[in-house]
Formats: C-alpha cells, sequence, structure tokens
C-alpha cells in the first residue's frame, strides 16, 4: 500500500519502535534490527502493522538460520517484511506490544524464536 493512502486513513499511531535481536546463523550470533510501525484507521476499528527486518531471510537458506524473526512466517511475499491490516482487538494489541517489549530471559527458547512466534501469529489474522 502506498503510504500516501495509509497517511489519509491513519487515525493514530499505535507503536513506531525499533529493536534489536539476537539471531544465530551458521552458530554466529547476528544482531538483528527490526522496525515495528503499528497505526490504527480512521474508517473501522483495525490496525495495519509492518515489520521490516535489516537481515534478509530467505527459504532456501533455512538450514543455515538457527535463529531468524521471519523464520516461523510461512506466508511471506518478502524476505526483509511482514504486515497485514487485522482487526483492532486486545489480542492483537497485546501481540503487538509483547513484540516491542525489552528482551525477556527464556528458559525454553531465546528472545529471538519467541519475537518470530509472536510475528507469525500476527501474520494468521487478516481482516
Amino acid at each position: 500500500m502506498s503510504d500516501d493512502w495509509l497517511k489519509t486513513r491513519t487515525k493514530a499511531t499505535l507503536l513506531k519502535t525499533v529493536i534489536t535481536v539476537s539471531g544465530k546463523k551458521d552458530g554466529y550470533i547476528v544482531p538483528i534490527t527490526l522496525q515495528i510501525d503499528a497505526v490504527t484507521l480512521n474508517y473501522a476499528p483495525l490496525i495495519h502493522y509492518t515489520i521490516k527486518c535489516d537481515v534478509p531471510y530467505y527459504e532456501k537458506d533455512a538450514l543455515d538460520w538457527d535463529d531468524h524473526p521471519f523464520r516461523f512466517v510461512k506466508s511471506l511475499e518478502s524476505s526483509t517484511e511482514a504486515g497485514n491490516i487485522i482487526d483492532d482487538t486486545e489480542a492483537t494489541r497485546a501481540l503487538i506490544m509483547d513484540l516491542a517489549a525489552e528482551p525477556k530471559k527464556m528458559y525454553t527458547t531465546t528472545d529471538c524464536s519467541h519475537k518470530g512466534r509472536l510475528i507469525s501469529a500476527l501474520s494468521l489474522f487478516w481482516s
């Protein structure tokens, strides 16, 4: 969608942040920057979100990656960006806010994998 389309339909900015997660490729730690933008739309109770990644994830390189925030998303159109228009509910807001939260100490997984699962869950919602 074009930026002009989005500007004319934006009600409020829900979230605009940049976070860094620690991915892992071929046994090496790779810092991955995620830019997360989410706005509420003015014509219905909807959220338009975009998540941009500075390190691409390609399916052909899936075996090289031990940890990447886009590795759980099956419906990626781009190797560096995910986004959609989704219903504005408490659940979708909680997923978006948890994605932008400070890194958590995980006992069974990594923060990068946790954020990847959140991105995957968001990609399953649609409006």
